[in-house]
């Protein structure tokens, strides 16, 4: 494209946004974070929380990629590939969200382990968020109990927004910016292990197969429309400070 086309198409653009207050599909722009973001794992090169003081060391065979917004995390579906956080105190949540893009790499199996691909958890007692070889996804207090969406489920290896909201027993899941209300859920979380990113922080099992991108933790649970806003942001992502 020359110069004067690309000047074309950005007077477009704007014009689009003037007028309809909306963006062509190509003109994406990063969308805010929500508020009460706790920790946020953007994946670009290393696994530095860009918000909060909770950086992840990279372990076994993790590792960072090209993804879906910039650079994410690659797992190989082994509980020691993981990208461990430790245990503070303001990941230790009853409430919460968690929220990532992600892709499977392969369409039977979330992971080589027992008990499904965590993207997203603790280790006994604590929360996880992953999903089953299905594809559905899940929230557990990891070796006590677990609540399914029988709805929504990842069957295929492109990538897709995920994410958990949590307040009290009511549990929603989403994916694409789609929600659907799981049973009444709140066993009371225990926080005795590591949390981690692509495998539980314990490193016992459920390491996921396929890559974690944009990763962030909340202690609140987002709306349905803040949950929306971070899908339609697409590969622009959401606003990184500064």
């Amino acid at each position: 494209m020359n110069r004067a086309a690309s000047w074309r198409q950005l007077l477009l653009a704007v014009l689009t946004c003037l007028i309809f207050g909306t963006s062509p599909a190509w003109a994406q722009v990063c969308t805010p974070p929500p508020p009460d973001i706790v920790s946020w794992w953007p994946g670009e090169g290393d696994a530095t929380d860009i918000v909060d003081g909770n950086p992840g060391a990279l372990m076994g065979a993790a590792t960072t990629v090209p993804s879906f917004v910039g650079q994410g995390f690659k797992f190989g579906g082994i509980s020691s590939d993981v990208v461990i956080v430790g245990n503070p105190s303001n990941l230790q949540l009853q409430s919460f969200t968690i929220e990532a893009w992600i892709s499977r790499s392969a369409t039977t199996a979330s992971s080589f382990t027992a008990g499904g691909g965590v993207v997203f958890g603790y280790g006994l007692g604590g929360y996880a968020f992953g999903l089953f070889d299905a594809g559905n996804l899940i929230l557990t207090a990891v070796g006590v109990s677990v609540v399914i969406s029988d709805t929504l489920a990842v069957t295929d290896l492109n990538f897709h927004h995920v994410a958990v909201t949590k307040s009290g027993s009511t549990v929603i899941f989403y994916l694409d910016g789609v929600g659907a209300t799981a049973s009444p859920y709140d066993p009371g979380f225990t926080f005795t292990t590591n949390a981690g990113i692509g495998a539980r922080g314990d490193q016992d099992r459920s390491g996921f197969l396929g890559m974690v991108d944009e990763l962030a933790v909340y202690d609140r649970d987002l709306t349905a429309d803040e949950i929306q806003a971070i899908f339609n942001a697409g590969s622009a992502g959401k606003c990184q400070p500064g």
